[in-house]
């Protein structure tokens, strides 16, 4: 009988959990992508009413991502843990769980600010900025090819704040590479 009570932390970023956060990087930026080239060719972009719907829509759809990133990392590690036999949810992996969720909360309030500020160009730069720091804290030391991945954050982060059209290129990779990197780790 395997030990009902795993003192080691259950979260990880790799298999499952990789390829769910892949795919909600890339139907955010997709949908978001939509919906800017949707003002664009309407050209809403000069009507105020307008142009703060589109503002709108687009906070909405980054609430749900920032949403469902904990609840995928969590339902994965609960699917993972039942298969292996112990309880997910220890002390260890709930306030690792809770300090994700708050770093979160952080990292969208400051996005959300510098969208206040109508610094557009800054808002994804800073996202993965914050996001490899993510990744390069709560990540395990074993899984380095995850601490490559919050490399390429930092280098895409550079290329934005270079070209700022290239904000959606650079999540729509990082959405590929997570997939990649899960269906390649999914055991």
């Amino acid at each position: 009988m395997k030990n009902q009570d795993s003192p080691h932390i259950n979260f990880s970023f790799t298999g499952l959990t990789s390829i769910f956060l892949g795919s909600h990087f890339l139907i955010a930026a997709f949908i978001i992508k939509s919906i800017i080239d949707g003002a664009k060719l309407r050209g809403e972009g000069l009507n105020y009413n307008y142009s703060s719907l589109t503002e709108t829509y687009i906070i909405i759809i980054v609430i749900v991502a920032f949403l469902l990133f904990p609840l995928s990392i969590l339902f994965t590690e609960k699917r993972k843990a039942k298969k292996q036999g112990y309880t997910c949810l220890n002390p260890m992996t709930k306030r690792v769980l809770l300090r994700y969720t708050l770093t979160l909360t952080t990292l969208f309030v400051i996005l959300f600010f510098i969208g206040k500020q109508a610094l557009y160009n800054y808002i994804v730069p800073c996202f993965l900025i914050i996001y490899s720091v993510i990744l390069f804290v709560f990540e395990r030391k074993e899984h380095r090819n995850v601490l490559i991945i919050s490399g390429v954050c930092i280098l895409f982060s550079i290329i934005c704040i270079i070209i700022p059209s290239y904000w959606y290129y650079s999540l729509f990779i990082l959405g590929v590479s997570h997939l990649t990197y899960g269906i390649s780790k999914q055991k």
